[in-house]
């Protein structure tokens, strides 16, 4: 297996999330809420991904979304996010697992007053939370960081640059990775329920079989 077989891959996962995000977005801008189009978006992602698979040279990408419903919305405030991201990459030893919070809103929504409370309860869990902006043309996330007066975001950029950046292993927070020891379903249920995420979105980087 070739690092360049890896990156190959990871671009092209980086290209289809931000296209299905864009077309999405087109066709749901501002019609339900933000948490029903999360759990639409990473269903949509799976959906098309596993049906136009990405294989490249030694490696492939696999694609899970899960839901967790029963939550409620209430369990949300807790957390502040209703999105978590599970990254992992099993084509190398020893395996990484590492994990990402996102807070989702309509892009004229930013400065909804209950965001700064929600980025603030997120950051203080880990390091690598986010914001997604769902705008009529597609999905930008920013990073949340601390400031003297309060959270904030920075470095907006496409979706699909975080989830390839997290495959790269250059973001995402290893205490909040799934259990690896699990299934893939039974690992991204308890790390919802223990994060207390409505939605989850698993990315894994495998070697492909001879």
């Amino acid at each position: 297996m070739e690092e360049g077989d890896v990156e190959e891959a990871i671009r092209e996962l980086e290209t289809r999330v931000n296209e299905i995000a864009a077309e999405m977005s087109a066709d749901n801008y501002d019609l339900i809420q933000e948490p029903a189009f999360t759990s639409r978006l990473a269903q949509e992602i799976t959906t098309e991904i596993r049906r136009h698979p990405i294989n490249a040279g030694g490696v492939k990408v696999e694609v899970t979304s899960v839901d967790v419903p029963s939550l409620g919305s209430t369990m949300e405030k807790d957390i502040g996010a209703d999105l978590y991201i599970s990254v992992v990459r099993r084509d190398r030893e020893p395996h990484v697992s590492k994990g990402m919070l996102v807070q989702s809103k309509w892009d004229k929504t930013i400065g909804d007053k209950r965001l700064s409370g929600q980025m603030g309860q997120m950051i203080d869990r880990s390091s690598d939370s986010y914001v997604w902006a769902y705008g009529p043309n597609g999905v930008m996330c920013g990073k949340v960081y601390h400031t003297t007066t309060g959270p904030a975001l920075d470095n907006f950029k496409p979706i699909g640059g975080l989830v390839a950046d997290g495959l790269r292993c250059t973001v995402g927070d290893p205490r909040i990775g799934r259990d690896l020891r699990l299934s893939r379903k039974d690992a991204m249920r308890k790390k919802l329920r223990e994060l207390q995420a409505n939605a989850g979105l698993s990315f894994t980087l495998v070697r492909k079989h001879p």
